[in-house]
């Protein structure tokens, strides 16, 4: 169960992107960032790593607030959502974090992206962060009608093994249409098949440290 924060101030909303008007959103602050809250089990600061690569500074001040909210322990999870890029979000957010959930389309020019991302991770843990590690390479948008998705991920299982999640995000019209009315897909369509993917996928990824269970 994540654990409400304590010592946040709560004030007005501050709308920075359109959203329903029922929409049950709170904003907090921790030092100088923006919290936001739906209810006590999920809050997310948005755009947090989205500052001008040559600002370095002020995505150092951010990745520390992060860290010292982790070392708190008021949070079970902290997700770091990066850009599909190698760029120096990318990389400041490796050496943050402690694992990496890896996502890769069902299609072969992922998995040469997948490689690349390996060995920058790899470089990472040389010099920098040496705890961290992957957690999971998760195949998404997988069509087992198609011939192709069934030969990528099988590409994946020979290459990478046990490090290759066994639950896979089907293709599914309803996680693309949720951020339109800015919901996550379980709230949006809780009974589809989006949603019952990535709850597995939950499940899988916290039964590997027994947390939450």
């Amino acid at each position: 169960m994540i654990k409400k924060p304590k010592h946040i101030e709560k004030r007005r909303f501050d709308k920075l992107f359109t959203l329903p008007q029922d929409f049950p959103e709170r904003l907090y602050w921790i030092d100088y960032m923006k919290v936001y809250s739906s209810n006590d089990y999920y809050w997310y600061i948005p755009k947090a790593m989205s500052v001008k690569s040559e600002n370095i500074q002020i995505l150092k001040e951010r990745l520390k607030v992060l860290h010292d909210i982790a070392l708190d322990d008021k949070w079970d999870y902290i997700l770091i959502d990066c850009p599909p890029n190698l760029g120096i979000l990318v990389i400041n957010a490796l050496v943050a974090a402690q694992e990496v959930i890896v996502p890769v389309l069902a299609q072969i020019l992922s998995v040469v992206g997948l490689s690349q991302l390996l060995e920058t991770l790899e470089v990472v843990k040389d010099r920098i962060n040496p705890n961290i590690r992957i957690s999971g390479i998760v195949t998404c948008r997988y069509d087992a009608r198609t011939r192709h998705s069934q030969e990528v991920m099988e590409i994946l299982k020979d290459r990478f093994g046990d490090l290759v999640c066994k639950t896979v995000i089907r293709e599914n019209i309803r996680i693309a249409e949720a951020p339109s009315f800015s919901q996550p897909v379980s709230v949006y369509d809780p009974h589809s098949r989006g949603t019952e993917d990535f709850r597995q996928l939950a499940k899988e990824i916290i039964s590997q440290t027994g947390t939450l269970s």
